[in-house]
C-alpha cells in the first residue's frame, strides 16, 4: 500500500471527507413552525404597520416644519388697541336715575405684522360706568393691512336708567366734584386674519377699555384726557386655592414671624380659541395688610381650555409691626388655630388667538385665605376651597 501511494511524498491526509449533506426539513402539521402561509401574513403585518408608523412620524416631522416656517415667515406681533382722545360734553344723574350722556372716542387700531391682514367682521363698542352698561354702538366693518393703523370714532349720546347702589352713588358724586369719571369701554369683535390668499377665523376677541374722563364743558376740558392701552379681556379666568399647608406661624416677641405655608392654586382658561402666556407670576403672602413674603413662579404657555396648578411655598421669617387691634386679631386667631392670610398675585400675560398674540397686561388676583395650622402635618382644622377674585 505503500508503494501505490509513493506519490503522496509521505503525507498522509486520511480517509476523504465526503460532501455535507443538505437538510430538508419538511413542516408538519400541528407542528411549532409558522408554515408560508403564517410567516408571509406576519411579514406582510409588519410591512404594513412599519409603513404607517413612518408615515405618521413623517407627517408630524413635516407638519412641526411647516409650522416653524410659517411662524418664521409671518412672525406674528401684538395687536395694539389705545383710546388717544375722549371728549364727555354731559354725564349727568338725574333724581329719577336717568343718565344723560354725551361721549366720543378716538381708539388707534394697530396692526404691526408685516404679512398678517386683519377683517374686522364685527365691531360692537359697549360704555359702562359702575359695571352697569349705558349704551352700545355698531361701528362699520372694515379690512386693516398689514402694518397699518386704523381709527374707530365711537360715540355714546342719549340717556339711559341706571341703577346705583349706595357705595356708586357715593363714587359718581365723588368723581362729579372731581369732574373726572371713570368709564370703561369694551369692544367685542369678530375678526379674521389673512395671509397671502388665506383667510382663518373667525375669532371673537374682547376687548377692554378702563378710561378716566375728564367732563368738558362748552368744548373746554376741566382736565386733560390720558391715552389709555386697552387690553384683551378673555373670558373669565377662574383662579382657586385647592389647597394650603400651614405648618408654621409664630409672631415672637421681637415682632418678628416665623412661617411655612405651601399652596396648591388652580388656574382654568376656560376660552375655546384663546391661550394665555404668563410672562411674569409673581406671589406675596400678607398678613393684616402686611406682605411677609414674595416667591416669584416659573412662567408657562397655557392652551384653550387648559387647566394649570400654580404651587407657590413661602418659607422663612420676616419683620412684621402689629398695633394694638392687629396683634388682637392674631391672638385670637391663635387660640382657635385658622388665620386669616392674603394672597395676592401680580401677573403679566399676553392672549394668542391663532397666530396673533395681544398684550401685555397686568391682572391682579387676590386670594382671602382662611388656614388651619398644621401640627406634624396635621392639621387642626379642614381648609376650604377658595375662590381668588380677578381685577383685570
Amino acid at each position: 500500500m505503500a508503494e501505490k501511494q509513493s506519490h503522496l511524498n509521505g503525507a498522509f491526509y486520511g480517509p476523504s471527507i465526503p460532501p455535507p449533506r443538505r437538510a430538508y426539513n419538511r413542516p408538519s402539521r400541528g407542528s411549532g413552525g409558522c408554515g408560508c402561509c403564517g410567516c408571509l401574513f406576519g411579514c406582510l403585518c409588519d410591512c404594513i404597520f412599519g409603513l404607517i408608523f413612518k408615515l405618521v412620524f413623517t407627517v408630524l416631522i413635516i407638519i412641526g416644519l411647516a409650522a416653524l416656517v410659517v411662524w418664521l415667515v409671518l412672525r406674528p406681533n401684538n395687536l395694539k388697541f389705545n383710546v388717544t382722545d375722549a371728549s364727555l360734553t354731559q354725564f349727568n344723574l338725574d333724581s329719577n336715575n336717568t343718565l344723560q350722556y354725551n361721549l366720543a372716542l378716538n381708539i388707534t387700531v394697530r396692526n404691526p405684522n408685516k404679512r398678517i391682514g386683519i377683517y374686522y367682521d364685527t365691531i360692537q363698542a359697549n360704555a359702562y360706568y359702575e359695571d352697569q352698561r349705558f349704551n352700545t354702538v355698531t361701528l362699520t366693518p372694515f379690512y386693516q393691512g398689514h402694518k397699518n393703523t386704523s381709527v374707530l370714532t365711537p360715540a355714546f349720546d342719549g340717556q339711559q336708567l341706571v341703577l346705583l347702589g349706595t357705595s356708586e352713588l357715593s363714587t359718581f358724586n365723588s368723581e362729579k366734584s372731581n369732574g373726572i369719571y371713570s368709564i370703561d369701554v369694551k369692544l367685542n369683535l369678530r375678526i379674521r386674519t389673512k395671509m397671502g390668499l388665506i383667510k382663518i377665523g373667525h375669532f371673537k376677541p374682547k376687548i377692554n377699555c378702563d378710561l378716566k374722563v375728564p367732563l368738558s364743558s362748552s368744548g373746554t376740558s376741566t382736565g386733560s384726557f390720558e391715552t389709555t392701552k386697552c387690553v384683551l379681556r378673555p373670558n373669565n379666568l377662574k383662579f382657586n386655592v385647592t389647597d394650603a399647608s400651614l405648618t408654621q406661624f409664630n409672631l415672637d416677641s421681637n415682632n418678628t414671624l416665623q412661617y411655612n405655608l405651601a399652596l396648591n392654586i388652580t388656574v382654568r382658561n376656560p376660552n375655546k380659541r384663546i391661550g394665555i402666556y404668563y410672562d411674569t407670576i409673581q406671589a406675596n403672602a400678607y398678613y393684616e395688610d402686611q406682605r411677609f413674603n414674595t416667591v416669584t413662579l416659573t412662567p408657562f404657555y397655557q392652551g384653550h381650555k387648559n387647566t394649570s396648578v400654580l404651587t407657590p411655598a413661602f418659607d422663612g421669617q420676616q419683620l412684621v409691626l402689629l398695633g394694638t387691634s392687629e396683634l388682637s386679631t392674631f391672638n385670637s386667631e391663635k387660640s382657635n388655630g385658622i388665620y386669616s392670610i392674603d394672597v395676592k398675585l401680580n401677573l403679566r400675560i399676553r392672549t394668542k388667538m391663532g397666530l396673533i398674540k395681544i398684550g401685555h397686561f397686568k391682572p391682579k388676583i387676590n386670594c382671602d385665605l382662611k388656614v388651619p395650622l398644621s401640627s406634624s402635618g396635621t392639621s387642626t382644622g379642614s381648609f376650604e376651597t377658595t375662590k381668588c377674585g380677578l381685577d383685570l
